[in-house]
C-alpha cells in the first residue's frame, strides 16, 4: 500500500514531465484499478501484474524523459545563433556542411557560427560544398593562409545585417544587426591553445579593442562567442582555472558581459572543459540557452546556442492550391463547360465584367471535379532530410541529454558516440542518394532541355530561395517585406513610363505599304493550337487559370474564350484583369541590396497571353507577307536568331578583307538600356518603331 500512495504523490508532480501518454491515463484510470484490485481482494497475480505495469511506467518516466527532449525548434519571430567548432570543415569530403543543414532543419538559427573551419584562400565562399540554402557566408581565415584555425559566419540572406572592418584582429568577425530597430552585436572568434603568452597579451589588447568599439555604439545587445581556449570555475563549476580563463573573465567583466554557457563544451573519454563559450550583455533577455551534441562522431566539441527575445522580420509564408489534376473527372468537366449557357451570362456585361464571369465559373467547375488542397510554403528544409532522419536527430539529443544528467559515465559515452555516428551516415548516405538520383536523371537522353538546366543548376546549389535581403533607400535601410514590395513596384513602374521628348515623325516620311490591317479574324481553331502548343509546365497569372486547366477543358472551353476576344476587339478594350500580373525581383548583378540591380518578370493570366498571341500571329503574317520588316533584322522573327545576324558581321569583314585592296570596316554597335519599356508612343499606339 505504502508503493502505491508513492505512486499516487509522484502523479501529483507529473506536470513537471514530458511523457507519450497522457497523465489521466497513469494517475486516474491505473490508480483506480489498482485500488478496486486490492479492496475486492483480488488475486495476488493479478496484483502484481498492475505493480509490475506501474514500475514499467515509472521506467519510462526514468532519467532520459525531459521537458524539451528533441531539438529546440526555434520561433520565427526571435533572434537566435549558434556557435560550432567544427574542427576542419573540408572532412570526409565537406560532410559536416551536410550534418549541419540537417541539424538547423530543425533548430532554424538566424546566424550560425563556425570556428576551425580550415579554410584558406584556395576554397571561395560561393563553392557549391560550401552552400547552405538561404544562407551567405563571410568567413576570416588563418593570417597564415594555411588550412588551420579561421571563422566563418552563415546568416540568413534576409537579415538585416552590417558586416564590419575588424581586419586588424585575425580569426574574427564582427556583424552589426538590426532587430526591433534596436542595434546588435555578434562577435565571432578563435584563440588558439598553442598561444605564447606575448600572443595571447596581444589577443587581449585586440579583443578589448573590439569591445570598446561595440560598446561605443551603445548597443541594444552583444553577443560573444567562440572557442577561446580558456577555462574557468565560474563558467562551469566543475572545471578549472586556466591564466587565460582568469584574464578573459576579467576583460569580458569589465564590459558587463556574462557568459551563459554552464555546463561542459568540449567532451572526451577523458576529460571535459568548458571552452566554447558564449557571452551576453542582457542574459534576461535570454529565452533558451544550452549546448546540444556534437554532429559528428570524431568532433568532441558540441554546439551552443541562444535565443533571445528580440523579433526578426522573416519572409512570411504563402498559401498556394494544389490541383492533382491526375484525379480529375475530364468527360464532367468538359460537359459542365459545354451546358454553361456563355451567351446568356456575356448578355448586358461589359467586357471586364465577362473576364470575370468567366474566370469564377471556371474556377468552380474544376474546384468540383479535381481534388484541390491548400498548401503552406515557408522555408525548406534539404531535400534530402525526411522525417526519419528527424526523428533520429531527436534522439540523439535526448541520449546526450541522459548522458549529462547521469553525470557523463562511460555507459552513455559509448551509447552517445554509436547514435552520433548512426545519424551522421544517415544523413550523408540520404545526401548522395539524392544526388545520385538527380545524376541519373540527368543521363536520361529524353529530358527536356529545360528540365536538364534545371537540374543542373540543383546538382551545383545553384537554385536558392528568392528571398530579397535589406535594401538600401534614401539612406536607410529597408527591413520591412510590404515596404521593399511598394520600392521595388515604384522603380519597375517608373522604368515603363516613356521619356517625353520633342521628337517627331520626319515630314518625308512615307510608309512602305498602302495596305492596311483593318481589323482581325478570331478563328476558334486558331484559339485551340495556341492553346495545344502551351507548355503546362509554365505558372500561371494571379487568376490561378493554369495552362493545364485549358488543355482539359479542350474544345469546351474555345467557345467562351472566342466571344471574350471577339468582344475585346469590338469594344477596343483589353480588360484590366489581363493587365495585372505577379511581378518577381530577378537579381542582375552587383550589390543585393540595391533594387536597381534587380529586374522584373512578370507572370501574366494565361488568356490574355493566348488572346496577344493571336494579334501577334495576324500582326507578323501582315508584315511578312509584305515584306516590311529589314532582312537584317534577327531578332523576334521565327527561323531566325542573333547567331545569323553574328555570321552575317562575320561574313561581311571577311569578305572586306579578302578584297584586294582591303576595305575599311566599321562597326557601331549600341546598347540601349530597357529599350522594350523606353518604345515610342503616341496615345498608347505604336507608330514608329525603330530598327537599328
Amino acid at each position: 500500500m505504502h508503493q502505491i500512495i508513492y505512486i499516487f504523490d509522484f502523479f501529483t508532480k507529473f506536470d513537471e514531465f514530458v511523457c507519450i501518454i497522457p497523465k489521466i491515463f497513469f494517475s486516474k484510470t491505473l490508480w483506480r484499478i489498482a485500488k478496486s484490485l486490492i479492496e475486492y481482494k483480488a488475486s495476488l497475480l493479478y496484483v502484481g501484474y498492475v505493480f509490475l505495469f506501474l514500475q514499467l511506467t515509472l521506467l519510462m518516466l526514468s532519467s532520459d524523459v525531459q521537458r524539451n527532449p528533441g531539438l529546440m525548434r526555434n520561433s520565427c519571430s526571435n533572434f537566435s545563433s549558434s556557435f560550432w567548432n567544427l574542427n576542419f570543415v573540408m572532412a570526409n569530403d565537406f560532410c559536416k556542411i551536410s550534418l549541419l543543414e540537417a541539424y538547423n532543419s530543425q533548430c532554424n538559427f538566424d546566424i550560425i557560427c563556425l570556428g576551425e573551419t580550415y579554410l584558406n584562400s584556395s576554397y571561395r565562399s560561393d563553392e557549391p560544398a560550401l552552400n547552405i540554402n538561404g544562407y551567405n557566408l563571410i568567413r576570416s581565415d588563418h593570417p597564415s593562409d594555411t588550412k588551420r584555425g579561421g571563422v566563418a559566419i552563415y546568416y540568413k540572406n534576409y537579415l538585416p545585417l552590417r558586416i564590419c572592418d575588424v581586419s586588424f584582429f585575425d580569426e574574427c568577425l564582427l556583424v552589426e544587426i538590426n532587430l526591433d530597430k534596436k542595434k546588435c552585436f555578434l562577435i565571432s572568434l578563435y584563440r588558439s591553445p598553442s598561444q605564447s603568452s606575448d600572443e595571447f597579451d596581444n589577443f587581449c589588447l585586440k579583443f578589448d579593442k573590439i569591445l570598446e568599439y561595440v560598446f561605443n555604439q551603445n548597443p541594444q545587445l552583444v553577443f560573444v562567442v567562440g572557442d577561446l581556449n580558456a577555462r574557468s570555475d565560474s563558467w562551469w563549476s566543475d572545471d578549472i582555472n586556466t591564466i587565460e580563463g582568469t584574464q578573459i573573465e576579467s576583460l569580458t567583466s569589465l564590459y558587463g558581459l556574462h557568459q551563459i554557457i554552464s555546463e561542459p563544451t568540449h567532451i572526451t573519454p577523458y576529460i571535459s572543459s568548458c571552452i566554447d563559450l558564449l557571452f551576453t550583455n542582457e542574459p534576461n533577455m535570454v529565452l533558451n540557452s544550452g549546448v546540444h551534441p556534437s554532429l559528428y562522431e570524431k568532433c568532441h566539441h558540441q554546439i551552443v546556442f541562444a535565443e533571445v527575445s528580440l523579433k526578426i522580420e522573416f519572409p512570411p509564408p504563402y498559401e498556394r492550391n494544389i490541383w492533382d489534376y491526375d484525379k480529375a473527372d475530364n468527360n464532367l468537366i468538359n460537359q459542365c463547360i459545354q451546358q454553361f449557357d456563355w451567351l446568356q451570362a456575356f448578355s448586358g456585361k461589359n467586357v471586364e465584367e465577362q473576364v470575370e464571369i468567366f474566370n469564377n465559373t471556371l474556377i468552380n467547375i474544376f474546384s468540383n471535379y479535381v481534388p484541390c488542397k491548400t498548401v503552406i510554403f515557408d522555408d525548406k528544409d534539404p531535400p534530402w532530410i525526411n522525417d526519419f532522419i528527424r526523428k533520429k536527430l531527436v534522439l540523439k539529443n535526448v541520449i546526450y541529454r541522459r548522458y549529462i544528467m547521469n553525470g557523463r559515465n562511460n555507459q552513455d559515452l559509448i551509447a552517445l558516440e554509436n547514435i552520433r555516428k548512426y545519424v551522421s551516415d544517415l544523413i550523408i548516405k540520404a545526401k548522395d542518394d539524392y544526388y545520385m538520383n538527380l545524376g541519373a536523371k540527368l543521363h536520361n537522353p529524353l529530358l527536356a532541355k529545360k528540365t536538364y538546366w534545371s537540374l543542373v543548376k540543383t546538382l551545383f546549389n545553384g537554385k536558392k530561395i528568392p528571398v530579397i535581403p535589406p535594401i538600401f533607400f534614401n539612406n536607410q535601410t529597408i527591413t520591412d517585406f510590404k515596404a521593399k514590395a511598394n520600392i521595388f513596384n515604384k522603380h519597375f513602374s517608373d522604368q515603363c513610363s516613356v521619356i517625353s521628348n520633342n521628337s517627331v515623325l520626319p515630314e518625308n516620311y512615307r510608309p512602305f505599304t498602302n495596305d492596311e490591317l483593318k481589323s482581325f479574324d478570331i478563328k476558334e481553331e486558331d484559339i485551340s493550337k495556341i492553346i495545344c502548343n502551351l507548355n503546362s509546365s509554365k505558372a500561371h497569372g494571379f487568376d490561378a487559370i493554369s495552362i493545364r486547366m485549358l488543355k482539359i477543358c479542350d474544345l469546351s472551353v474555345i467557345k467562351p474564350l472566342s466571344y471574350l476576344f471577339k468582344n475585346c476587339l469590338k469594344e477596343c478594350i483589353f480588360p484590366e484583369a489581363w493587365k495585372k500580373a505577379n511581378v518577381v525581383p530577378i537579381f542582375k548583378k552587383g550589390s543585393r541590396q540595391d533594387f536597381k540591380n534587380y529586374r522584373p518578370v512578370s507572370l501574366l493570366p494565361i488568356c490574355g497571353k493566348i488572346f496577344e498571341r493571336l494579334i501577334y500571329n495576324s500582326v507578323f503574317n501582315f508584315i511578312d507577307e509584305r515584306k516590311l520588316l529589314s532582312p537584317n533584322q534577327s531578332g523576334f522573327k521565327p527561323q531566325d536568331s542573333c547567331v545569323h545576324q553574328l555570321l552575317s558581321i562575320t561574313n561581311s569583314i571577311y569578305s572586306s578583307f579578302d578584297c584586294n585592296p582591303s576595305l575599311e570596316v566599321r562597326g557601331v554597335f549600341l546598347d540601349i538600356s530597357k529599350a522594350f519599356d523606353k518604345v515610342w508612343q503616341i496615345q498608347s499606339h505604336l507608330v514608329f518603331p525603330v530598327i537599328l
